[in-house]
């Protein structure tokens, strides 16, 4: 993950977005920051009780375990009336 600004970026997002990250990442710090900072910014946050990175959290073979928590928070966020 060294390297990734995301911060930077999402700051010029004119649109909702949803920030999805595992548990194991979203308790290192900086990116613990990163989430507050998307929250702050009016952004929707997905904390994945467990997963992988990225989409994977979407894939039972990549995870180990139910997606169905994840892809009913996706799907949620998908289908909100804006």
């Amino acid at each position: 993950m060294v390297g990734c600004q995301p911060i930077e970026p999402a700051s010029r997002l004119e649109v909702p977005a949803l920030m999805v990250r595992p548990e194991r990442e979203a308790a290192i710090d900086f990116v613990a920051a990163d989430l507050a900072a998307y929250r702050d910014m009016g952004q929707d946050v997905y904390i994945s009780p467990g997963g992988s990175h990225g989409s994977s959290i979407l894939v039972e073979a990549r995870t180990g375990a139910s997606t169905e928590e994840a892809w009913n928070r996706v799907l949620s966020f998908l289908t909100a009336d804006r």
